[in-house]
């Protein structure tokens, strides 16, 4: 017989075994006592020998020094052995006496076989946890999934209702996180979604509930609230929070969050409520420009339905043939000759009539339904270019827009090349217009497209330069034939002598670089002159004429294509 026996656990960190459990010892010792690993202890020597390790006198052992546990509890003899796991040991197992007493193989085996048994134990309980864990958490940010979220939303409102508390659901988004996702690469976007993860549960209380509900959706329980000013201060610090820039893959990126608020029991008092109108007031949030909280009202759900509603129309726009092409005309600023059009795309809804591009473009990005727009909007543009050449017009450039969703998710080069040879126009009368946010992500990799794009002949436009990073690093190494200027700037160049500097700055950079300058926006004669005196070259805007559709500005071709300068 023997006095004690112990089963040790190794510790996440290795350097110490605890006892978990154990026959024999002094009160207080099982589930306190730690041994140390390494040469320091039997238990460490058993470890480290990864055999059975039998110690006939503790007395006069050489091999490794008596722990405390066991010089304490005058033992002089003992056998250990290690309990296997998958990955790592689980620990040691081990029996001790106080007397002197020669272990031999046959109890070494039958203490083997013992620990056998018991790691299949532990690893038949760690493969249950495992799988409840996974089974309640999200596998990439380890918070609660929607199933758990949902729990403990319905075990809250139970306590509250006993208790008359108030309980807060915030529903949150990330914005443009699709764009994020496909220009990086889902590696990037994971981790991104994992340090906003971290930021959110640093925002909120131990009590409280964050939560990912798939995607780049989160919600976020907050319990036992007093009052709506609480639950707005937790809404802006995650906000505040989530904007912070983020350093991944040695790139700083930015993302902001829209939240929407429901309050227990005054939104509803069912869990399901509850949750569907948090989300119907973030996508109010969205609608209101985005990194910014709503609290629920009852419009909200209407407001929800139409925006549901007109998705799922422009899901059909192009099948039904409801999408059309306008152009406005680019014209020189010395002739007032019609030099090029810029391709401007309109939704003629059956019921809802003329759909402001401002309300559908963002929500064809962020569905993706843009990539197929976009594809259509440039095979229409060039070939109505073509058509006008056949006709024995003047010819001039089509300027098309390239979303940075486009550039993205399939090869620009492939597309452009598409549509010119399906289309027969020639590159030279083709302008690309593309935004300073796909300039700005993965430098290296545009400038590649650019160059295979510069190689099929057309031309780069940067358009709404000064809005985004301009970063003129960066800009310099782009082959970019023609710098647009934002209207933003245009419309104020005569009154603010801040923008006028700004875009006389950038004419001068401009032209430094080779580029031609383009101004758009332009609606006064005073603003004209102002551009005409910084030697840019080409202007659009209402001065001249508002955006037309082709067969207005075919009209106005054929009339010469000129303006009074």
């Amino acid at each position: 017989g023997v006095e004690y026996c112990k089963i040790l656990e190794l510790l996440p960190d290795g350097k110490a075994l605890l006892l978990r459990a154990g026959v024999g010892w002094k009160e207080g010792c099982v589930g306190h006592a730690t041994v140390d690993t390494g040469t320091n202890s039997q238990a460490g020597y058993t470890l480290i020998s990864d055999k059975p390790v039998i110690v006939d006198d503790m007395r006069t052992e050489k091999r490794f020094s008596a722990p405390s546990l066991l010089v304490d509890h005058g033992v002089v003899s003992g056998m250990s052995i290690i309990i296997k796991g998958k990955d790592r040991p689980f620990g040691v197992m081990g029996v001790h006496t106080t007397r002197k007493r020669t272990f031999t193989r046959d109890d070494a085996n039958f203490l083997l076989s013992v620990s056998n048994v018991i790691a299949d134990a532990i690893e038949r309980k760690r493969l249950s946890a495992h799988i409840d864990h996974v089974a309640r958490y999200d596998i990439l940010t380890d918070l609660p999934n929607r199933i758990l979220f949902i729990d403990r939303v319905t075990r809250a409102i139970s306590h509250a209702k006993r208790e008359k508390e108030q309980i807060a659901i915030l529903y949150l988004n990330l914005d443009r996180f699709k764009v994020i996702n496909d220009s990086m690469g889902n590696e990037t976007g994971d981790g991104l979604l994992k340090s906003v993860a971290e930021r959110m549960v640093n925002c909120v209380r131990e009590g409280d509930t964050v939560s990912r509900m798939g995607g780049d959706e989160f919600a976020i329980m907050l319990v036992g609230i007093t009052c709506a000013s609480d639950v707005t201060k937790v809404s802006q610090k995650i906000i505040e929070a989530v904007s912070e820039p983020y350093v991944l893959d040695d790139r700083e990126m930015h993302i902001t969050a829209s939240i929407g608020i429901s309050m227990y029991p005054y939104d509803d008092e069912k869990m399901e409520g509850l949750i569907n109108k948090a989300r119907a007031a973030m996508l109010q949030a969205k609608e209101h420009g985005r990194n910014n909280d709503r609290f629920y009202n009852m419009e909200m759900e209407t407001s929800s339905y139409e925006m549901m509603m007109l998705e799922n129309d422009l899901r059909k726009a192009l099948d039904r043939r409801e999408l059309l092409l306008y152009y406005q005309p680019q014209v020189d600023i010395n002739t007032g000759r019609i030099v090029g059009v810029e391709a401007l795309i309109r939704w003629r809804h059956p019921d809802r009539g003329m759909v402001s591009p401002a309300d559908f473009i963002p929500m064809a990005e962020e569905t993706g339904l843009i990539v197929p727009i976009g594809e259509w909007v440039l095979h229409t543009a060039l070939a109505q270019n073509k058509a006008w050449q056949e006709e024995g017009l003047a010819p001039i450039k089509m300027s098309v827009n390239f979303s940075s969703v486009q550039f993205r998710q399939k090869d620009p080069v492939e597309i452009v090349a598409n549509a010119l040879r399906e289309t027969g126009l020639k590159p030279g009368y083709m302008e690309l217009e593309i935004t300073e946010s796909v300039i700005m992500k993965g430098a290296d990799a545009v400038i590649k497209k650019f160059q295979e794009l510069k190689e099929l002949g057309i031309h780069i436009c940067m358009d709404d330069f000064g809005t985004g990073y301009s970063s003129l690093s960066y800009l310099k190494r782009f082959p970019i034939d023609i710098l647009k200027i934002d209207q933003s700037f245009a419309r104020n160049v005569t009154t603010d002598t801040n923008d006028a500097s700004i875009v006389m700055a950038t004419i001068a950079m401009a032209h430094g670089l080779g580029m031609t300058t383009v101004a758009e926006g332009v609606e006064t004669k005073e603003q004209l002159e102002f551009f005409r005196s910084q030697k840019c070259e080409v202007v659009q805007g209402y001065l001249f004429s508002k955006p037309l559709p082709a067969e207005e500005i075919t009209k106005l071709l054929r009339e010469g294509g000129r303006f009074e300068i």
